[in-house]
């Protein structure tokens, strides 16, 4: 009897230490979708010639479609805004890209807001602002 008690001790002692090596690996490897955001953003916004020319791609990490309106304003000067905004359907898992310009002005930089909202909400989950001259990437 004592040598069944003592299977039955050494059988749970290695299950025991299987469960911990478990945990462990779990814990000491991310998963991908732990770190990844529900909508990854990336943007650029360059200067083509007199024009503005804006980049933009969006990624829906979520498990539903999603409609994201994208709104961007440019400041060529204080009288001279231009405003435009899309709406665009991206599906789950799924990504997009567009490019868009902003019309041609002689001027030396630009002010480029961006502000990205979901379907359904009031706020933007995202807002960025640029100050790009000439020449220059942001």
């Amino acid at each position: 009897m004592k040598t069944r008690f003592r299977s039955v001790y050494y059988i749970f002692i290695v299950i025991i230490i299987i469960l911990i090596i478990a945990i462990a690996y779990r814990v000491a490897s991310p998963s991908t979708d732990l770190n990844r955001l529900p909508t990854e953003v990336n943007f650029g916004v360059s200067w083509l010639g007199d024009s503005i020319v804006t980049r933009i791609d969006i990624r829906n990490n979520e498990d539903r479609d999603i409609s994201y309106t994208i709104k961007i304003t440019y400041y060529w000067t204080e009288d001279v805004i231009v405003k435009r905004s899309r709406t665009y359907h991206v599906p789950k898992g799924k990504g997009m890209s567009f490019a868009q310009a902003a019309g041609t002005m002689d001027v030396e930089s630009v002010r480029v807001n961006i502000k990205f909202f979901k379907e359904g909400e009031a706020e933007p989950f995202e807002e960025v602002t640029r100050y790009v001259r000439k020449g220059e990437l942001a």
